[in-house]
């Protein structure tokens, strides 16, 4: 009976062991996993910290190149200018692409411009800065996106839209294309809007806006400051019908 008792004793202990240990270690995981997740908090508040600081010091250039835009009235024009760095590994301009994942990245900044001419004699004109600034990373214009679109207001019909682009490039890159030394650069876009079915819907009429002016101008960096661009859209007043196979 003494054996049997100490058969049991060593039973017991033999099976309770194994199952302390695992909820140590089940224990100590967790404590890992929470030290991991409050450091990983603790240092992405610092980074949006960091970056709401750095945000407070954006500042534009006071050299600008003007776009003035002659439009019809039944159209307006939106302008997204993207600035980002000359060298993407610029430690001035490392940034983070993912507070989730705080992965470093350059910086860059986005503005957009709205342009319309509710009085087609007067046209409209937008000054856009050459570079902005944060902190001590200068961030240099490299593209203007504009898109062409029916004003809301002017139209019940679903409406396409038109896009082209300018950028700013150095001589050396495409000299070919590049407009030096011209100060004046007078662009012009005619434009129809062809009316069509909805795919989805029969009953939903849709206008597809196509233009036959230039998709991309390549602007040259030295003299960008120097720059006007002059843009004239006229837009067909009788709208055809899309002919589709």
């Amino acid at each position: 009976w003494q054996h049997y008792r100490m058969s049991l004793r060593t039973t017991h202990w033999a099976s309770t062991g194994p199952l302390i240990l695992a909820t140590g270690r089940t224990t100590l995981s967790l404590l890992l996993v929470s030290m991991a997740l409050i450091t990983s908090g603790c240092r992405t508040a610092a980074v949006i910290s960091k970056e709401i600081a750095l945000s407070t010091t954006t500042r534009a250039s006071s050299r600008t190149f003007n776009l003035t835009a002659q439009l019809p009235a039944q159209l307006h024009m939106t302008l997204v200018a993207h600035y980002a760095p000359r060298d993407a590994k610029d430690l001035n301009c490392s940034g983070v692409t993912s507070f989730v994942s705080n992965i470093p990245g350059p910086r860059s900044v986005t503005k957009a411009f709205h342009l319309s001419s509710p009085d087609e004699s007067k046209p409209s004109r937008v000054d856009i800065p050459v570079h902005y600034s944060i902190g001590a990373c200068k961030l240099p214009l490299e593209t203007v996106g504009l898109t062409l679109q029916n004003e809301p207001r002017k139209s019940a019909i679903n409406s396409g839209e038109y896009r082209f682009h300018l950028h700013v490039r150095d001589a050396t890159e495409d000299a070919t294309s590049l407009n030096a030394g011209i100060k004046e650069l007078r662009l012009t876009q005619h434009c129809k809007q062809l009316v069509h079915r909805s795919s989805s819907s029969k009953e939903e009429l849709r206008k597809l806006l196509i233009c036959d002016g230039r998709k991309e101008v390549n602007l040259d960096r030295k003299n960008l400051k120097e720059v006007s661009v002059r843009l004239h859209v006229t837009l067909d007043p009788m709208e055809a019908p899309l002919y589709q196979k």
